[in-house]
């Protein structure tokens, strides 16, 4: 979903759509992904799937649903831009 994304670290401000990766240190890799419904200033509003309605609640990889979701931007690792401005998928 995220290969080949841009970082979030570089500044690149995501859009609705775009998808995301969450890297996870202890797999070596990214290991959620969902997409971005809003990008705020620090926060990101996010919907994803296999996972729980909040950080605190639950496995956070292995939830019980799709649930709307805010995260730090910081949290992120990479976004991915899958659609043209034309509308089109790339």
């Amino acid at each position: 979903m995220v290969q080949g994304g841009t970082r979030v670290s570089a500044g690149k401000q995501a859009s609705p759509a775009d998808a995301f990766g969450i890297y996870f240190p202890s797999k070596g890799r990214v290991a959620h992904t969902g997409l971005v419904a809003e990008w705020g200033k620090t926060s990101v509003t996010t919907i994803e799937a296999n996972t729980s309605p909040s950080s605190t609640s639950g496995d956070q990889r292995n939830g019980d649903g799709v649930w709307k979701k805010k995260r730090l931007k910081a949290s992120l690792y990479s976004t991915r831009d899958w659609v043209d401005p034309a509308g089109k998928l790339k």
